[in-house]
């Protein structure tokens, strides 16, 4: 399964009709968050998960406990972890945040 988290409404959106066009046999998608992402609220839980894609408007500061327990457990899990940036230019920080290839990152990111 993959857990898509965001703090952005239209990100959601996007995701919602994206997951309505994908493959049969394509890993089932859940969503988390968008503008009423707490930052200071607990990340979501991780059971079956196997992909993590955090996409965060303006960086990982405004939810960067979360993120930093989210990551945390991931790690732990054996859950591949991509953060990303909500902007044109990708996000260092939350680059090599990533459990992943950094290569995987900036292709991820291009999407």
């Amino acid at each position: 399964m993959i857990l898509v988290v965001t703090n952005n409404d239209l990100d959601l959106l996007a995701l919602r009709a994206a997951v309505d066009e994908l493959p049969d046999g394509f890993p089932a998608v859940r969503a988390f968050g968008g503008v009423t992402l707490d930052p200071d609220g607990e990340p979501p839980p991780l059971d079956g998960m196997r992909v993590v894609l955090v996409r965060l408007l303006k960086g990982r500061a405004g939810w960067e406990r979360p993120f930093a327990e989210l990551r945390s457990r991931c790690l732990a899990a054996g859950v591949a972890l991509l953060a990303l940036g909500g902007e044109a230019v990708l996000d260092a920080d939350l680059a090599a945040a990533s459990t992943v290839p950094s290569g995987t990152v900036a292709e991820a990111h291009s999407y």
